[in-house]
Formats: C-alpha cells, structure tokens, sequence
C-alpha cells in the first residue's frame, strides 16, 4: 500500500468513530499503522505513518491512550532529520502530546512538559534556520542570475548557483534547487 493509499485508509478510519466502536476502530486503526510502518520505504513515509499513529492514539480516552501518544509522537521526533522537516512536524506532535496531558499519570506530567517545551525550542530554532536558508538561497541565485554572461564571472555564478541549492535543500524547497541545478 502506497503512503497515499494509507492516508486514505487511515481518514476512513477516523470517519468511522462517529459512528462505529470506538475502540475497536482505534485498535485496528493501531494494528493497520503498525503494519505499514514495518513495511515503510521512505523516511519521509516512516516520519508520517508515526504522526498518525500518534494522532489516532490521543483519539484514545483512556490513560494508556494518551501514555501511546507520547511514545508515538517521541518516536516519530527521533525520526525528525532537518530544519524543514522539524519546522513542519514539532508543532503537530506538541500539539498532540498537549492535548492529553491531561490524561497523563500527575507523575509525569512535569517531565512531559519539559519535554514540550523542548520541542517547541527546537522547532522555533527550525523555523529560524528554514528562513536564514532561503534568504541566504535568495541572495545567492541572484548573484548566479547576475552573474551569467557576464565576462568572467562564470565560476562566480557556478558557486553562488551551489550555495543557493543546498540552502533551498535546507529550507525544505527541493523543487527550486532542483530548477536553479537545472538552469
């Protein structure tokens, strides 16, 4: 099953506990996860089956659903490689863990916290990174435009074009580094 197929699936699941068993959606909805996580191809397909292993978890109303929900949503921030990447998902995942702090034993309720509010450190550090990124990417594909065609000015052009691709890879925009690589 391809990664869209799962999303599809998944979404059909949660429609369901509207109206179905509740916890047996939520319990097949795990084991349905579960299964395509081990067969996962990609990161990026490890990274969001995880997040939604999560998100079905903190659909849970039991302490053991909400414990779930940490442990998936720690293991998917363990996944987490690149500015971009941590930018887009943190929020999310700190989204979910603080929706059923509430549930949390009162014990470890405190470390939780700490731990939220780590990733949301990290995930401001993320978003900051991101955009000195493209500025810089910015800065420098204007510096190879300007400099193509011009009278020795070619090496200059061909290291400002590197620099701007791999800032744009950092800031998550592999389609444009892939453009300025190919023109």
């Amino acid at each position: 099953m391809s990664i869209n197929e799962f999303i599809t699936y998944d979404q059909t699941l949660i429609d369901r506990l509207a109206t179905g068993d509740r916890a047996a959606t939520l319990h097949e909805a795990q084991a349905r996860g579960e299964a395509e996580l081990a067969g996962a191809a990609s990161l990026a397909d490890q990274i969001e089956i995880t997040m939604r292993l999560a998100a079905t978890a903190a659909l849970g109303e039991t302490p053991g659903d909400a414990e779930a929900t940490v442990i998936w949503a720690a293991r998917c921030a363990r996944l987490l490689v690149g500015p971009a990447v941590e930018a887009y998902y943190l929020p999310r995942l700190s989204a979910l863990v603080g929706g059923v702090v509430s549930r949390l034993d009162s014990e470890v309720r405190p470390t939780i916290v700490t731990g939220l509010q780590s990733w949301m450190s990290r995930a401001g550090a993320a978003l900051e990174a991101v955009s000195t990124a493209e500025r810089d990417a910015d800065a420098d594909a204007l510096i190879a435009l300007a400099a193509d065609g011009v009278a020795d000015a070619g090496e200059l052009a061909k290291k400002a074009r590197g620099r701007a691709i791999e800032q744009y890879r950092t800031a998550g925009r592999p389609g444009v580094a892939a453009k300025l690589r190919e023109s």
